[in-house]
């Protein structure tokens, strides 16, 4: 996460020469603008802190569109979302992950023929219980594979339905590494 921010600056820069300002003022980024503080501020009242750090990147991008136009919000798109990867909305999935940990931990102790009772995270095998433990999900492999697989996308400039696959691959391989 803390090599997010700077990246996302690299990346601004790296489309500096892309970047240009041109007439802001339109009517639809100004309302979205307005929605996505009045959505935050609602979320912030209602302490979801998640939906708050999620309309953060997407606040500043409709005040880039505003201030600067259509085309260096597009321009700045990617830089702009790809900081949620810096945001703490991981700790979301942690609990989905940790059970297609203990998924997979079942799978394969059925398949090497290793008799286990499984009741929620605890495994109990001959030797003993163990627990599948939150650090365990492998949310920290996913995040930054996901961060990763995008980057790469952004950078090789893939259609969309090659981006998505590659995505879909680095977090494959990010559940199979875990």
């Amino acid at each position: 996460g803390y090599l997010i921010a700077p990246l996302v600056l690299v990346l601004v820069w790296l489309q500096r020469d892309r970047l240009v300002a041109g007439g802001g003022g339109h009517a639809l980024a100004a309302l979205g603008l307005v929605a996505s503080l009045a959505a935050m501020a609602f979320a912030r009242a209602a302490s979801i802190d998640m939906v708050v750090y999620v309309l953060m990147p997407t606040t500043l991008w409709f005040a880039l569109w505003l201030a600067l136009g259509a085309g260096a919000a597009r321009t700045l798109a990617f830089p702009v979302f790809y900081f949620v990867f810096a945001l703490p909305v991981w700790a979301y999935i942690t609990p989905v992950l940790q059970w297609l940990t203990v998924q997979a931990v079942t799978f394969l102790l059925g398949t090497i023929g290793l008799e286990a009772y499984i009741q929620n995270e605890f495994v109990t095998v001959p030797a003993g219980v163990f627990e599948i433990a939150d650090g365990c999900s492998g949310t920290s492999y996913m995040v930054v594979a996901l961060a990763i697989g995008t980057l790469m996308a952004f950078i090789e400039r893939l259609p969309m339905r090659k981006a998505v696959k590659l995505v879909a691959v680095a977090a494959a391989l990010a559940a199979v590494t875990n």
